[in-house]
């Protein structure tokens, strides 16, 4: 079949984007997937284990993408013998399409195909996964006549986790698409064996996450990398006035401050629901009044105390630093606010913590303009634009939330080295922070590179009205407590 099979995967990302199942399949430079692909990708994985876990007389086959001779076997005879009542992985082969089914449970008057589903309620694409697997099944011989979804609870709260998973019939959604499965897996390997088709660009490009092959459709299909020269870093900045003043604000000693959060889709501290964002990694690079810098990361265990640890990071680098600049306080801000709630004998002087933020992003906002760069205002979108050095790592949320959800079944020499390179990771986002002050204080210096206006149109989209500069601080709220 020279590799144009479908599987589920395959299935779902042809409906989709059929540009995206062709190059998937069909190209052998593929890109890697985003981080966001990559951490729901994981966390999938994560939930299956442990519903499989709860099912301990599930025969395991666990068969992934094209099966072979020996998982197609080992479900046939689970299949026969009737003392088996669940499978997990049972591999089936119809032609051109295969089906690994994450459970398949006998009853009384015949099969039920089951899907883990990763988050909390029932998405159409599980749907549609299970009605692509329950024809693939029946037309294998198979008696199935039920389709259920395993769901992540979100009341269930560590540590009590004994109903994680709730189960819904959903039968009857997935037999109104039965009759469309035939045709759409038609019309997608008969895809795979013709030309690239042509797509247009459009918001299913960067949902749920950005397209791996995003960059080649924008390059008009040239692969990425052939595309328009990138732009020098800070190269066309338009510096409204202003920027030099707002820079004042900053001032040693002050420590740059970088957060890293994680939603693991099974909790693992105390208190916590499925997908609860709990902030996992901790960088600072504190810098001295004479310029001297002091740089630490923390990386969060699933053993350790959470909201603890943090909040006693930010104290201790309040209780040295005059200002603590971060990019983008409102987030940091909600936070913090969290974490009075979750540590509140630490409130108080997390209340001095919040008084001391500024606000990097706000400074870009407000007074630098990068054509190109749009609205994207997300730290690695900004780096790319005014740093010579390149971003700090892309992946840190990928190995955070495998470091915390991995935790239990990692030995010690692993342990040690995730713990490490975190660390390292977190100095590094920390970095990047004083990296952007630098470079914009050069900006500001330098009206060759800064020199230039928006045009009114941009200056009223962006609220530039008033020239006069704007605190980056965000003032937090007054403390309840």
């Amino acid at each position: 079949m020279l590799g144009h099979w479908l599987d589920r995967e395959r299935f779902l990302a042809g409906t989709h984007c059929t540009k995206r199942l062709w190059w998937s399949v069909r190209d052998g430079l593929t890109p890697e997937a985003s981080a966001e692909a990559r951490l729901r990708r994981d966390e999938r994985a994560r939930v299956l284990r442990a519903a499989l876990a709860r099912l301990p007389d599930a025969v395991p086959i666990g068969a992934a993408g094209l099966p072979d001779r020996e998982a197609l076997q080992a479900t046939a005879e689970a299949l026969a013998d009737p003392t088996v009542r669940r499978i997990a992985g049972a591999a089936f082969l119809l032609g051109e399409l295969a089906a690994s089914v994450d459970l398949l449970e006998r009853r009384k008057t015949g099969f039920a195909v089951v899907r883990v589903a990763d988050g909390p309620q029932i998405e159409p694409r599980d749907v549609l996964d299970l009605a692509y697997q329950l024809h693939v099944v029946r037309a294998c011989g198979v008696a199935a006549d039920a389709a259920d979804l395993l769901v992540l609870d979100r009341n269930a709260r560590h540590p009590h986790l004994a109903e994680l998973f709730s189960r819904r019939d959903v039968t009857a959604r997935v037999e109104m698409l039965l009759a469309e499965i035939p045709a759409l897996a038609r019309s997608r390997v008969n895809l795979l064996h013709g030309p690239l088709p042509t797509v247009e660009t459009g918001a299913h490009c960067r949902e749920p996450w950005p397209c791996r092959f995003l960059a080649r459709c924008e390059a008009s299909g040239e692969p990425a990398g052939r595309g328009p020269r990138e732009a020098e870093p800070g190269e066309g900045v338009v510096v409204e006035p202003g920027l030099a003043r707002a820079l004042r604000l900053f001032e040693r000693p002050m420590a740059f401050v970088d957060v890293v959060a994680v939603r693991p889709a099974i909790p693992v501290w105390p208190g916590a629901h499925p997908w609860d964002e709990t902030p996992a990694l901790f960088g600072a690079a504190f810098e001295h009044v004479d310029g001297t810098r002091e740089e630490r990361g923390v990386a969060i265990a699933a053993a350790d105390d959470p909201w603890e640890t943090l909040a006693d990071a930010w104290i201790a680098e309040a209780g040295r630093a005059r200002q603590l600049v971060v990019y983008g306080a409102a987030e940091i801000h909600r936070h913090l606010e969290d974490l009075q709630g979750r540590a509140p004998h630490r409130a108080t002087p997390l209340v001095d913590v919040r008084r001391r933020i500024l606000d990097l992003r706000t400074l870009v906002r407000d007074h630098v303009h990068v054509p190109g760069l749009g609205d994207d205002l997300e730290i690695e979108a900004v780096s790319r634009a005014f740093l010579r050095e390149p971003a700090a790592p892309d992946d840190a949320r990928v190995a955070l939330a495998q470091w915390v959800g991995d935790f239990a079944e990692l030995g010690d020499s692993e342990r040690s080295f995730l713990r490490s390179g975190l660390e390292e990771t977190a100095v590094l986002r920390a970095r990047r922070l004083a990296a952007l002050m630098v470079r914009l204080r050069e900006i500001a210096l330098s009206p060759a590179r800064g020199a230039g206006r928006a045009s009114d149109a941009e200056r009223a989209r962006r609220g530039w009205i008033d020239p006069a500069p704007r605190a980056p601080r965000i003032t937090p709220p007054e403390d309840s407590s």
